[in-house]
């Protein structure tokens, strides 16, 4: 991610007037002649849109130049503060979450503590940021939230800091033959050559080596055979002659991060495939694939946010048969997969340790590296690996050569190259390891304190925080043509049908509405299907995970289901398909987790009541002419109409 800086504030806020000064000078060095002639009205659109899009570097430049036209707007600051929060410029990003605080006396923006805080925490200012923390969650223990779990989690984290005492490692980033200015990744050694992640041009990133000679390393070289037009690569692994990483490339419009095989002889690339589905799901994010050996069994590790993820990425493993085929994943479990992101793992086989990165598990800020012993069948509680090894920043791609003494991470710790804000890009650094360090009594055992936390009631908020949980459909789906009210399908298979039909859906509206709004039309049918039709299963599974947690934990729910359709058809028509569409998505309900939830149905723990379909809100807005099937069934509002939506859940 890339950080910008952050504006000035109101007269209010604790900054002088050279400071304000400085600060619209440097935003007036950032921005074009044409971002300065943009009306307001257009300037706001496009920083809203930015935001969407997750393009911080650019929603901080029109958030920057709104600001210059009105310092004291509130939204402005907020939405500059955020940009400036998640483009790593720290510094500004503390300025501007102050401002917002400073003059938010209606509690607008209430979470912008809580992201102050967590800056100032990425900044090193425990101490400051342990104060802000515990203001945040005074406000808000009563409510059991994400925030008020993490914030717990992040105050103890600031008061490990401050008691830390540095593990006697060396740790230095390594010179310009491996850094640069941009971002250097996945550092991982194999036959005395260091392999890594650098950007290859402005848009794709590919695998570069490094000769190393026992002391310094050589000048990079590309690894030309991975190198792919308009696609990324990244997160090489070498088991043997047989090469494993990551492929970035836009597939029907949609990005797809996707984990292959290479077979490598004599350093020429013989083959490439895309290995199996069951590792490679579609529309998820599979990447940072490592092998590991497990009792003389081969495991591939990799990190995925796919469906039975506990939070976003959870880090998974895959038995690997004698043909190089691939078991189905099994989720490492809640030990160490938590409701934030567990990324990059990394198996010592001769210490049977696995290394990985997360940023919910009690850390020093942003993404710490945890070490978790392999014992008696299990991986056992996570342990941070303390500092230097980890920063106040973020702190990933943890590897090392066992018999060489030397590991390697990546950081965008203080001290990194950058070609834009301070702690824009990661680089790779060496980590000098004495015998010493690699016995436990060196390692900092630092675990989450959980025991505050009512599961139930947290599981119960974030359900609520789905609703209305809304799931789309193809047009007359499932099962066309018919008057039946139940059906076999499942909501999750019609909608992987439903996502190949993109382009068709693009590019019939966008006919529909003419040239001027083509571009406007595609963008809005393009975020449609990612949002929205995409999301839909994760977001449908995710609920399914909380479901669960509650009944097992002895509550009944009550969930009121509401079934919608476009008015291409008649009434009676769409009141059938509207039962087909609630029976598919009961569907997926029961076969869940190999069937857990039937039991909870059939005693009536679980009962789903189905709302009767009403009056469609927009139907007066939408075509129901069959030779007009650009709008009748192709448009947007017609796709939002087509639908059901979990409106309701109650636990008792």
């Amino acid at each position: 991610m890339n950080y910008c800086k952050a504006i000035f504030s109101h007269t209010a806020c604790v900054l002088s007037f050279c400071a304000q000064t400085l600060l619209i000078i440097i935003i007036c060095c950032t921005l074009t002649i044409n971002v300065f002639s943009q009306k307001t009205s257009q300037l706001e659109g496009c920083a809203i849109d930015a935001i969407m899009k997750k393009d911080y570097s650019n929603a901080a430049v029109y958030y920057g130049q709104l600001l210059l036209r009105d310092s004291t707007n509130i939204n402005y600051l907020h939405g500059y503060a955020v940009s400036c929060f998640y483009n790593f410029n720290l510094q500004f990003a503390e300025n501007s979450f102050k401002s917002v605080l400073n003059i938010d006396e209606k509690k607008i923006y209430p979470d912008d503590l809580f992201y102050y805080a967590q800056t100032l925490k990425m900044l090193g200012k425990y101490k400051q940021a342990l104060k802000e923390f515990e203001k945040y969650y005074r406000r808000n223990r009563k409510v059991t939230t994400e925030k008020t779990i993490l914030c717990k989690i992040e105050m103890d984290g600031c008061i490990i800091a401050l008691k830390d005492t540095p593990l006697k490692l060396k740790v230095e980033i390594l010179d310009s033959n491996i850094n640069s200015t941009s971002a250097e990744n996945s550092a991982f050694f194999f036959q005395n050559n260091l392999f890594f992640t650098t950007k290859k041009d402005s848009l794709n990133y590919a695998v570069y080596k490094s000769k190393y000679d026992g002391e310094k390393f050589g000048t990079k070289q590309l690894i030309k055979n991975l190198s792919f037009e308009n696609a990324s690569t990244s997160n090489l692994f070498m088991d043997g002659d047989r090469a494993y990483f990551t492929k970035y490339e836009v597939v029907d419009g949609k990005k797809e991060s996707a984990i292959y095989a290479a077979q490598i002889m004599n350093d020429s690339v013989l083959r490439i495939e895309k290995i199996s589905g069951q590792i490679n799901l579609p529309n998820y994010s599979n990447t940072q694939a490592t092998i590991g050996v497990i009792d003389n069994q081969k495991f591939l590790f990799f990190s995925s946010e796919r469906l039975g993820s506990k939070g976003g990425m959870d880090i998974y493993q895959s038995k690997i048969n004698d043909d190089n085929s691939f078991e189905i994943p099994i989720n490492l479990g809640s030990k160490i997969n938590t409701y934030g992101d567990e990324i990059t793992p990394f198996y010592c086989n001769e210490c049977k340790v696995l290394y990985f990165s997360s940023n919910f598990h009690l850390g020093f800020g942003g993404f710490d590296i945890f070490r978790s012993t392999y014992s008696n069948g299990m991986f056992l509680e996570p342990e941070n690996m303390g500092s230097p090894i980890n920063s106040s920043l973020n702190d990933v791609y943890f590897s090392f050569i066992h018999e060489k003494k030397i590991g390697f991470l990546s950081s965008n710790r203080k001290g990194s190259l950058n070609n834009e804000t301070e702690f824009c890009c990661n680089d790779i650094y060496k980590i000098s390891m004495p015998d010493l360090w690699q016995t436990d009594s060196s390692i900092v055992s630092v675990k989450n304190d959980t025991s505050f936390i009512d599961s139930t009631q947290v599981a119960v908020d974030m359900l609520k925080r789905f609703l209305p949980l809304q799931l789309y459909f193809d047009n007359d789906e499932p099962d066309k043509k018919t008057m039946a009210t139940t059906t076999d399908k499942k909501f999750t298979a019609t909608v992987l049908e439903y996502q190949k039909k993109r382009d068709e859906y693009v590019s019939n509206f966008s006919k529909a509405i003419g040239k001027i709004n083509a571009e406007d039309a595609k963008l809005a049918l393009n975020y449609f299907f990612e949002d929205s039709v995409s999301a839909s299963i994760s977001m449908l599974t995710k609920s399914f995970d909380l479901i669960k947690l509650v009944l097992q934990n002895g509550k009944k729910i009550k969930l009121t289901v509401k079934g919608y359709c476009s008015p291409l058809a008649s009434t009676n028509y769409n009141k059938n398909l509207a039962k087909r569409r609630i029976k598919s998505v009961l569907n997926d309900l029961l076969n869940y987790d190999s069937g857990i939830l039937k039991f909870y149905v059939q005693s009536n723990a679980l009962v789903i009541d189905e709302v009767e379909i009403g009056e469609l809100q927009n139907s007066n807005f939408i075509s129901d002419n069959l030779n007009d099937v650009q709008n009748s069934v192709y448009s947007l509002k017609a796709a939002l109409e087509r639908k059901i939506s979990i409106i309701k859940i109650e636990v008792e």
